[in-house]
């Protein structure tokens, strides 16, 4: 929304409020309705959009949210595939508010496997951006869980072909 404000160049924050409700659908209407009939109720209403954001911060997003992404996070380990490992770990990346850049960086490598944190260290990697950038790059070498067996030769010096057939 913020970003549909700027590029339309809207800045009355009433006229926000009014625009950001307008949106709203299923539990977001419910509650919205709820709220308002409440506010004539109080007469206390919503005046800007960042209150607004605050109430729906309140009504629905869970209070130990940020914890539990953190510790998701943490618990994040590069199991199979270092690409899954990087789009998980950035996925949850993008949901923490306040995740500063060394945390982030200390996290990854931890959750790294042993080749790749190596890989990684031994490549000078110092920041976040430039570990989940070499992580990428590093993924085709990755170990593959099972490796196409060789196909077994009926030929000349195969144990396995019959002799005198």
């Amino acid at each position: 929304m913020n970003q549909y404000f700027r590029n339309t160049n809207i800045v009355d924050e009433s006229t926000k409020v009014n625009i950001a409700s307008s949106y709203f659908t299923h539990s977001a209407l419910l509650w919205w309705r709820r709220r308002c009939a409440k506010e004539s109720d109080r007469d206390v209403p919503i005046d800007t959009w960042e209150e607004l954001q605050d109430e729906i911060h309140e009504a629905f997003y869970p209070k130990n949210a940020q914890r539990e992404l953190r510790s998701k996070l943490r618990q994040l380990k590069h199991d199979n595939n270092i690409h899954d490992y990087v789009k998980k770990f950035t996925e949850l990346k993008l949901q923490i508010t306040n995740l500063g850049e060394d945390e982030g960086f200390s996290i990854f490598m931890d959750g790294l496997n042993r080749w790749a944190n190596m890989e990684l260290e031994r490549r000078g990697v110092k920041d976040l951006s430039h570990a989940l950038d070499e992580a990428e790059a590093i993924a085709k070498f990755e170990k593959r869980d099972s490796p196409k067996p060789k196909p077994k030769s009926k030929g000349w010096g195969d144990k396995n072909a019959k002799a005198g057939g």
